[in-house]
């Protein structure tokens, strides 16, 4: 029996051929996001604005590449020392995690600090890693007062 003449093998030549059509898609509409911080560089009037609207794709569209957002929106670079620069202009985000100790939303200062508490295994500066084992995501005050605690009862013990 040819292969070819099997309905199976048939679907499934369909469904690698639309999967394929789709990749394509994805990738041309991803082409096209990375445009949309110039375009909207043209459409946005004033400074604060274009900073405005930096400060949301930044933070609520990761999708958009970061350099994007610095290059053409706010006229800056991120790479090497203006990294920095860039992370103070767009400012902080409070994320949706709460402290374990306290309840108030931690604050990250980067996407990749959002993304580090993500995920079965969060790390990052707001992770801290208590006697036993045990993790807990914390505010940076929090965070703070925990490593305290930590050094005193190691000193103490």
């Amino acid at each position: 029996m040819n292969p070819r003449q099997c309905q199976g093998v048939q679907e499934l030549n369909q469904i690698l051929l639309k999967m394929g059509e789709l990749d394509g898609a994805m990738l041309a509409l991803k082409q096209q996001l990375q445009g949309i911080p110039k375009r909207l560089a043209v459409e946005l009037k004033t400074e604060q604005e274009r900073l405005d609207i930096a400060r949301y794709l930044y933070w609520q569209m990761p999708d958009v590449h970061a350099e994007q957002i610095a290059g053409e929106l706010l006229g800056m670079s991120i790479r090497g020392i203006h990294r920095q620069a860039f992370l103070e202009k767009i400012g902080p985000f409070a994320s949706e995690f709460l402290c374990a100790r306290c309840g108030t939303n931690v604050v990250c200062r980067s996407r990749q600090e959002l993304e580090d508490l993500h995920g079965p295994r969060p790390r990052g500066d707001n992770v801290f890693f208590g006697n036993g084992g045990t993790v807990e995501i914390l505010c940076e005050t929090c965070h703070h007062l925990a490593r305290q605690e930590k050094f005193s009862n190691r000193r103490s013990a």
